[in-house]
């Protein structure tokens, strides 16, 4: 697999934790999609959103190094799973909606992931079945997640319940620790859209704060 390493600064959850506690009813995130209007979250609301991700990410034995890919459209949930992600050491691989199903498997595949995050549909485009048919070739494969608007498929994750209505801050121990600082700790995979054939794949490393 070709792989291009470079160094860039993730987004901090530090960062993120340190405006909650210092401005928790601004403004922090204000997300449109269609047919569902405008979304808005202060930071306590998105910090507490990133921290039930990552509480959820352990549930399902998610830890550091082990892969977490996104099939996603641009939606707010993306940005907090990313920090979640981080939270928990977790490397993300973000895809392209682009991506077909022979190139995601071929993706999921190579990078041995262990929970995949898509949606049920997106256009005519059914998603989440797709992931579903290849499940039994990717054996590392241990969760499908998914966002929808109904009851998750069978053997999948229901991104909605598990997830985003889960109150796992309010639980006693709620607040996950945080992880010690590894600044050469892969943070991010992306793939070029010919990644399952012999495009390349760039990785993307965490940088300490300064």
């Amino acid at each position: 697999m070709a792989v291009r390493s470079t160094a860039w600064r993730s987004p901090s959850g530090a960062a993120l934790r340190k405006w909650r506690d210092e401005t928790p009813e601004a403004l922090a995130v204000i997300a449109y999609r269609a047919g569902t209007g405008v979304r808005r979250l202060t930071y306590r609301e998105f910090s507490d959103y990133v921290e039930r991700f990552a509480r959820e990410l352990r549930e399902l034995e998610v830890g550091p190094g082990q892969v977490v890919a996104m099939q996603l459209p641009n939606w707010w949930q993306v940005s907090a799973l990313l920090l979640a992600c981080g939270r928990v050491g977790a490397v993300v691989a973000p895809i392209m909606m682009t991506i077909g199903p022979r190139e995601l498997e071929r993706i999921l595949s190579r990078l041995d992931a262990s929970v995949c995050v898509t949606v049920d549909q997106w256009g005519d485009v059914q998603y989440s079945e797709a992931v579903a048919e290849m499940a039994p070739r990717l054996p590392k494969l241990r969760h499908r997640v998914v966002i929808n608007g109904g009851d998750a498929p069978g053997g999948t994750v229901n991104f909605g319940r598990h997830f985003e209505e889960t109150p796992w801050e309010q639980q006693p121990g709620g607040f996950l620790g945080a992880l010690a600082e590894d600044p050469d700790r892969v943070a991010v995979v992306l793939f070029t859209s010919a990644a399952g054939n012999r495009g390349g794949a760039a990785e993307h490393h965490a940088q300490r704060e300064r």
